[in-house]
């Protein structure tokens, strides 16, 4: 069984490139929140701060788990662009 080569001046189909900006999106947003959080990691808290430091801690938490869940969708993404690729290759 011989696989088709997709036509490369085909036009991608519109959920082709609507998964394409999706994962896109979720990788800009897991990269924030990952910079976010390094962010109030390294940042020494400073004399004047009233934070408590399980507010710190929770919010660092908090951008992990988001980050985690746009990874997840960017994982989502990839096999949904996958499924489409084929169905081009195999058109």
């Amino acid at each position: 069984m011989s696989r088709k080569r997709p036509d490369p001046d085909a036009p991608l189909v519109d959920a082709t490139v609507d998964t394409v900006y999706a994962l896109r999106d979720s990788l800009g947003k897991a990269d924030a929140f990952i910079s976010a959080a390094e962010v109030l990691i390294e940042r020494p808290r400073e004399d004047g701060e009233t934070d408590d430091p399980g507010r710190r801690q929770n919010h660092v938490e908090h951008l992990i788990e988001s980050a985690r869940l746009a990874v997840r969708a960017a994982l989502n993404a990839t096999g949904q662009l996958d499924v489409e690729l084929r169905k081009r290759v195999s058109a």
